[in-house]
This record gives C-alpha cells, sequence and structure tokens, in this order.
C-alpha cells in the first residue's frame, strides 16, 4: 500500500491540453454500479472491499472501467492477456475494432512485425503491462435534460495490459481502469482521457464531478462529464486550488488536521498535502501520524458481543481536515471499520478507524494524505481542470461508509522498446 521507494515517470509531459472556448454545450452523466467482496477472517467477515465502475464502448467493444482520479490513462485487458487477472474479465482486441490502432507511446502507427513500445504502470495496489492502441471511447448516459444521451471521444490513446497483477484486478469485477489525473500523470498529454474530452468533444464546463454512494440502489452513485448535477447536492461547492499541477494529482494543501477539535502536532511541524483519489478506498495517512491518529479516532465500547455490533453505527470522534478556507469533516460512519476489535487480555471491544499507512517519496511525499471513498462518499466532489481547483458539496442525502481495500493511486510508470 503506497510503499514504493522512489517514483518513476518517463515519457511523461507537464503540458496540458489546450481548453477549447467555443461550442461547449453537453453534460453526460453516467450512472456507476458498486461491487463489494467480503473480507474474511476465521471463516467469519470482518469488513468488505469496494469498487465502484460504469460501462464504457472501447471501438464497438463494452468494457467496465472504474474511474480513478489518481492515474492518467485508460487501461484495459488485452486479448492476448493470458494471466489469471485477464482471463477473468472481458478483453479488448484492437484487430476488431474497426476505428482501432497499434501505436507507440509517441502516437505513431506499429510497424508491421516491429519492434514497439511497451509499457508497466505500478499502483498502490497492482501493477499493469502492456502494449498501446488509440481508439473511439463512448459513453452513454443522460443529458442536463433527463434525455438519454451518447458522447463518443475519438482517438484516445490507451493502454492495453497484456500482464495484470492478481490484486486489485482479480478480485474485482471492473475490467480497467479509466484515469482522471490531470494530464501530467499520463504518459503523454494525448493519453488522458478528459483532455482528450475538452480538446474534441463539446462539454458544457471543463469539469467532471463524483458522487459515490454506499447504497447498492441502481444510480445512487454517478459520475458528471462538462459540469455537475446541482440536483445532488444542498450547497454550492466549496472551492480549493491544486497544490503543484505540474506532479498530475488532485493535490491540496493541508493547514491542519483535527479530532474533535484537537489539533494534531503533525501537520503544524511541517508541511502536509492531500490527493483525493477516487481509486482508494481507504483514508490514508502519513506513517508518522498514523499511531496518533488511529487512537484518537478509536472508540472503547461497552460489552464483548462484537457478532452484532456495527462500528459505523456508533458515536465516535469527528475528524476535520482543514484546507485553509474551508475544511471537511468525516465521522465514525464513514471511517470506521464495521466489526470490533476485542481485546482477549482486557475484554474490551473498541471501534477502530480503516486508516492505511502512506509513504511517499518527495515530491509528491512524505507528508500525504489519501482522500479515498471514505472523503468521496461524504462529499460530492468536483473537478476542475481549467482552473485546477476542486470543490466539495454537502450532498442532499448522508451516506455510509463500507470498509474496503483498494488503491489505484498511480506511482510509477515505465516505457521501454520490444522486440516484435
Amino acid at each position: 500500500m503506497l510503499q514504493l521507494a522512489h517514483l518513476v515517470v518517463l515519457m511523461t509531459s507537464t503540458a496540458e491540453g489546450a481548453l477549447h472556448s467555443k461550442s461547449f454545450g453537453q453534460m453526460i452523466t453516467i450512472p456507476i454500479q458498486k461491487q463489494m467482496v467480503p473480507v474474511q477472517r476465521n471463516n467469519e467477515t470482518v469488513s468488505y472491499k469496494s469498487a465502484y465502475f460504469a460501462t464504457i464502448q472501447v471501438g464497438q467493444q463494452e468494457l467496465s472501467v472504474t474511474f480513478d482520479t489518481a492515474s492518467g490513462q485508460v487501461i484495459v485487458p488485452s486479448a492476448t492477456c493470458k494471466s489469471k487477472s485477464c482471463l477473468l474479465h472481458r478483453r479488448y482486441d484492437v484487430h476488431r475494432s474497426p476505428t482501432g490502432k497499434d501505436i507507440d507511446a509517441d502516437g505513431s502507427t506499429v510497424e508491421t512485425d516491429g519492434e514497439r513500445d511497451v509499457v508497466t504502470v505500478g499502483f498502490g495496489t497492482g501493477e499493469v503491462s502492456g502494449d498501446f492502441a488509440s481508439d473511439t471511447i463512448c459513453m452513454k448516459g443522460e443529458g442536463a435534460s433527463g434525455a438519454a444521451i451518447s458522447h463518443c471521444v475519438k482517438d484516445v490513446h490507451l493502454l492495453m495490459a497484456t500482464e495484470m497483477s492478481d490484486e486489485p484486478f482479480h478480485s474485482f469485477a471492473f475490467d480497467g481502469v479509466l484515469g482522471l489525473g490531470l494530464s501530467a500523470l499520463s504518459i503523454t498529454p494525448d493519453f488522458s482521457f478528459f483532455d482528450a474530452m475538452i480538446a474534441r468533444s463539446q462539454l458544457a464546463a471543463p469539469q467532471f464531478a463524483l458522487s459515490l454512494a454506499s447504497s447498492d440502489d441502481e444510480g445512487s452513485s454517478e459520475i458528471s462529464f462538462g459540469g455537475y448535477n446541482a440536483a445532488r447536492i444542498r450547497s454550492q461547492p466549496q472551492w480549493s486550488s491544486v497544490a503543484y499541477p505540474e506532479l498530475g494529482y488532485w493535490q491540496l494543501n493541508v493547514k491542519e488536521v483535527r479530532v474533535d477539535g484537537k489539533v494534531l502536532e503533525f501537520c503544524q511541524k511541517q508541511k502536509c498535502g492531500a490527493v483525493v483519489d477516487s481509486g482508494s478506498s481507504q483514508l490514508g495517512v502519513p506513517g508518522p501520524m498514523f499511531s496518533d491518529l488511529r487512537t484518537l479516532l478509536s472508540n472503547i465500547q461497552i460489552g464483548n458481543d462484537t457478532s452484532s455490533m456495527d462500528c459505523r453505527e456508533s458515536k465516535g470522534p469527528q475528524m476535520e481536515i482543514d484546507f485553509g478556507d474551508f475544511s471537511i469533516k468525516v465521522d465514525s460512519k464513514d471511517y470506521a471499520r464495521p466489526k470490533p476489535f476485542l481485546a482477549a487480555k482486557t475484554g474490551r471491544m473498541t471501534c477502530r478507524p480503516n486508516l492505511m499507512r502512506v509513504a511517499m517519496p518527495p515530491p509528491l511525499g512524505p507528508n500525504l494524505l489519501v482522500l479515498g471513498e471514505p472523503v468521496l462518499r461524504r462529499y460530492y466532489t468536483v473537478f476542475d481542470w481549467a482552473k485546477k481547483a476542486i470543490g466539495f458539496a454537502e450532498p442532499k442525502e448522508e451516506l455510509a461508509q463500507d470498509d474496503t481495500v483498494l488503491v489505484l493511486l498511480q506511482v510509477d510508470t515505465a516505457v521501454h522498446r520490444k522486440m516484435a
């Protein structure tokens, strides 16, 4: 979990795609499905890992993808992939697509029986390797009026995975990943899907917005491209500017972290940052902060019956992350593990927070928080590509928390040349 010793990005550009200043007009909202996978210990379900995904069309082939704000490219399993994780999923065949073609990292067409570029992308959880292609990607959803529409983006550069690690891809139903990080996180700007949407399409605004729910009800979660769904929020978003957009992450500066009003010293003594990552299923905190925060957010319960208790329903401390102009808050229903911990020696039953240690090197780390699904389920979140800012809004319905273990924060990308 986010414990690589270094960050390597090869063939990556910091240039952002040009924003069209005319013909903006369309917003499309796509329903997102949710999958929960039980995590068991001693034949007992102690928690769940979850993922959110939707169906897109690559060429003429339907595939499901999870939308990941901390990676920079579209990744789909290749028809040539024989790894166990690939065989469980639908695989993309570029040769079956009339609009698809094999390309190298610079977009040039691959010569028949010639050398070609290959890439390895490392995440906080897992890794993929593969070749490159370009194709048309289409999505179906609703327009601003509620009418069914489709939206297609031509000549999107993508990664065809020829190898996929077991974790996390073996456990989840989604086939691939659609990265929504800023262009600097992409192999080149042409691999940035949202950059391509802006440059080649007609969007009402250079924004996308996420609403993630813990409910399994169809349509309870959604992603909007071209603006945000005002019907989902109680008040206007509060905005904070992205720090270091040249790194490609949706990262914010953190002024301080508080628990029930008490300021943690860690972010007082050194500068802290936070990456908003829809591909991370937990709340990540820097290693030196982990023990103190876990203790402060733990909540001792009366009794020792762990069979019926759900810690998300208990009243625990409130955690607050201050960005300077405003702060966001998460409660025990957002961060708590469902199952309490029963200490054998004392007999005490304790509700513990669902935290993960984050150990990232500079320039992204080391004092980095990862705001994953616990925060994105708590707030309706808007990402503004032009202003390089993130907006948080109170949703009309508060959403409960599910325990999860998935980290799709892109940490490593390397492109090299291979023989045919």
